[in-house]
């Protein structure tokens, strides 16, 4: 709690609006968090629909964009030889990311020389979920952590965050060398004589673990700002936590991202071709030419922030009427009312994401009760390529119009569009080759299309009507019961990864509580997210063997 006081004064000096009906807590197990704030007159404190109860200035969110370094991030000609050496102006998402990173990791090692230095003081100096052990060999300095992450991988073996987590390892670790080393290289001159007297040594800014531990936290927090800042770390927005559904969200973050690509201005500006006169057409020119590159911040010892409250109050306002000060805000989804719960925390929603991508990207994850993960699901996809591999099938693209297959269960053990079509493939050619008849054919397409899924996935009892019926002896019948059993195998080989034939159930009484789990060391707390994915894939697969057992009037044990 100790970095409170300083970060008030951060955003007291930067002109940030929070509303006085919430405030900032810290605990062990929740980090810094926002609570609705109880009235000093004991009144009922009230959060009107749509109430903006966060303004922070787009100035202050620190981005690569509004860091010092920011004319070296944007500096084509720094990052090497070759085109294939330089970060594209137009730049993927993933790198967006390497450069806040970037920015991140300089603006902590000023310390107090950093404008953001009391909001820099909020953040963890690890991240929740550490990647280092889902690389090829751990990158761990000493014996005790080899260990410790050796248990880290057989923990999570096999399940949905082992994929997840090594294939966001190889991205950070790709952008540390295709991106980060070039940086560092180029501008080797320039960063020394910055970051001199800084606490933290030149070769431990610079290192490949600095930059994986940099990703994960700046990943955990930042936003996509607009179309001129891209990703940026905005003050308080990043300490509302997320909520299991979206229906629970209390809040939503908003920002006018449609900006001035050259500048950022979300009024009329110089680079508004409609209204630009001769010389700022020319000017246009010249800046396509160099590409799109920001307003340069002097690499200076002691740089300032601007604040908005330094402009002339009649500045602020452009001819049309519309505010220069561009704004990120926090506002309210629905109304809430201390009445019904005082102290409540007030929750954002990080997006419909299952509980692996919430833990490597998040370090959480919901287990059951109130807090069970309504988009939670589980990929079958590593398990079908290998039935497909032992009927020497080619994994094909089936729906060329989607960047990836979702071969997934969910959380009610109901199957994905692209699961049952792709084991449907896996059958239907042999099906349709050993049909007597065209007629039987057509009848074998049918029985399993789409129709078929919907009853799978809402009412499976009625197809075990179809599988035993007079007909059930028919090529399209045996068929549907094939793709089902298919199914049914899917889930029989995830489960055999698990060690012990506990139910998810039983692993709730050895789950900690979150409360008594921040008193764990790490290493502790991350075995324990290891069984909450253990339970929570265990259930969805239990869900889904009761579902096909439904649909085949069966009953039968997973061992």
């Amino acid at each position: 709690m100790e970095n409170i006081a300083p970060f008030v004064e951060f955003l007291v000096a930067n002109d940030i609006e929070f509303s006085e009906k919430l405030e900032i807590k810290y605990s062990a197990a929740r980090g810094y968090h926002v609570l609705l704030a109880d009235s000093p007159s004991k009144r009922t404190t009230k959060i009107r629909q749509d109430e903006v109860l966060l303004r922070v200035p787009k100035g202050a969110v620190l981005s690569a964009t509004s860091s010092c370094i920011c004319n070296l991030i944007y500096d084509n000609d720094k990052y090497g030889d070759s085109d294939e050496d330089k970060i594209d102006q137009q730049a993927p998402p993933s790198s967006e990311l390497a450069r806040l990173v970037l920015a991140f990791i300089v603006e902590s090692a000023l310390r107090e020389k950093s404008p953001w230095y009391a909001y820099l003081g909020m953040m963890p100096s690890q991240p929740e979920f550490s990647l280092r052990a889902f690389g090829p060999q751990s990158d761990a300095d000493n014996d005790r952590a080899r260990r410790e992450d050796e248990e880290v991988r057989s923990w999570f073996k096999g399940t949905d965050v082992d994929d997840v987590a090594r294939a966001a390892y190889e991205e950070i670790s790709e952008l540390y060398d295709t991106i980060a080393v070039p940086f560092y290289t180029s501008n080797e001159d320039v960063l020394r004589p910055l970051l001199s007297g800084s606490a933290t040594d030149e070769v431990r800014i610079t290192s490949k673990h600095t930059f994986m531990t940099a990703a994960s936290i700046v990943g955990a927090r930042c936003f996509d700002i607009d179309a001129f800042v891209g990703l940026g770390l905005c003050p308080v927005a990043d300490l509302f936590n997320h909520a299991g559904t979206e229906r629970d969200a209390d809040v939503r973050f908003e920002t006018a991202f449609e900006v001035c690509e050259m500048c950022g201005m979300h009024a009329r500006c110089e680079h508004d071709t409609e209204i630009n006169d001769d010389e700022s057409m020319e000017q246009d020119d010249d800046d396509e030419e160099d590409g799109k590159v920001p307003k340069l911040i002097n690499l200076v010892e002691d740089y300032v922030m601007v604040n908005a409250s330094d402009d002339d109050s009649s500045d602020s306002v452009s001819d049309s009427g519309i505010p220069l000060i561009d704004t990120c805000d926090i506002v309210a989804r629905h109304t809430i009312s201390s009445k019904t719960r005082r102290g409540r925390e007030i929750f954002n929603s990080y997006g419909p994401l299952p509980n692996a991508h919430l833990l490597v990207k998040y370090g959480f994850a919901f287990r059951g009760g109130k807090e069970t993960n309504a988009h939670d699901y589980i990929s079958l996809e590593r398990d079908l390529r290998r039935i497909y591999r032992e009927h020497d099938l080619r994994w094909s693209s089936i729906h060329s119009d989607k960047l990836a297959p979702e071969i997934k269960m969910n959380v009610d053990g109901c199957v994905s569009v692209d699961l049952w079509d792709r084991v449907v493939e896996l059958h239907v050619r042999k099906a349709v080759s050993r049909a007597a008849t065209k007629a039987e054919a057509a009848a074998v397409v049918a029985v399993v299309s789409h129709d078929a899924l919907r009853v799978f996935n809402s009412a499976p009892e009625k197809l075990a009507g179809s599988l035993f019926s007079a007909s059930s002896s028919s090529e399209a019948v045996r068929t549907l019961r094939t793709v089902v059993l298919t199914i049914l195998e899917l889930i029989a080989r995830r489960w055999r990864i698990f060690t012990g034939g506990i139910s998810s159930r039983e692993y709730d009484f050895v789950i900690q509580d979150e409360a008594e789990a921040a008193k764990l060391p790490r290493h502790e707390q991350v075995k324990r997210f290891a069984l909450i994915i253990t339970a929570n894939e265990k259930e969805i697969l239990e869900h889904g063997r009761r579902r096909c057992e439904r649909a085949l009037g069966i009953e039968k044990s997973m061992k």
